[in-house]
């Protein structure tokens, strides 16, 4: 394994998802991420926020779904969001959401990220969630994914990918952004709409 991945001491994954109708016009999200995306491009300690929504019909979406994915650097910063302003704008506009996060083992840039290209920005996102069986070994656990992390970034059109764990639900997310959707996707597919990333250097 090789030693040049970020290291993810004190990150934290978080997601929430938003059912929506199978009726519900999703050019309201669409717009509402338009005209309120950027407010998270300055957000302190953010060093990643994934705006995505999946639409009922298309492959791999799970339904209508508003469903932000952050990547943070620390709890506090998470704290922050979820105890301020823009949270209790979200959830007055969609509800009170559950929301689910993991601590990460590995989060990297793959090849088609380039600082000087700033218009190459991910289209797509895709998330596998699956439980760790009861008694594994979650040294093994923890290099195997480690090192599946590690190839993976290797592949064409991958933006940034996350591998990460909560030990309370005892549950495995990885979730990786794409220039494009890939022709075979594994798991639940999103469409990217915006994505700030001030905290990501």
């Amino acid at each position: 394994m090789s030693t040049g991945l970020t290291e993810t001491a004190g990150m934290v994954a978080m997601q929430y998802a938003f059912p929506l109708p199978a009726d519900y016009d999703m050019g309201i999200v669409r717009q509402r991420v338009a005209e309120r995306g950027s407010g998270f491009d300055d957000f302190p300690g953010l060093i990643q926020k994934s705006f995505l929504i999946a639409e009922r019909g298309q492959p791999g979406a799970p339904g209508n779904f508003y469903a932000p994915f952050y990547v943070w650097r620390s709890p506090g910063a998470m704290l922050g969001f979820l105890t301020g302003d823009k949270f209790r704008t979200v959830t007055q506009a969609f509800g009170w959401p559950k929301v689910q996060f993991w601590t990460p083992l590995a989060f990297d840039f793959g090849r088609v990220r380039d600082i000087n290209q700033p218009s190459v920005m991910p289209r797509a996102a895709t998330r596998e969630l699956f439980n760790v069986v009861g008694n594994a070994d979650l040294a093994d656990l923890r290099s195997r994914e480690i090192e599946a992390h590690e190839m993976a970034l290797a592949t064409p059109g991958l933006y940034s990918r996350v591998v990460a764990l909560n030990p309370d639900r005892w549950q495995i997310v990885r979730f990786t952004l794409w220039a494009a959707m890939p022709t075979a996707p594994v798991g639940d597919c999103f469409e990217v709409l915006h994505l700030s990333q001030p905290d990501s250097r």
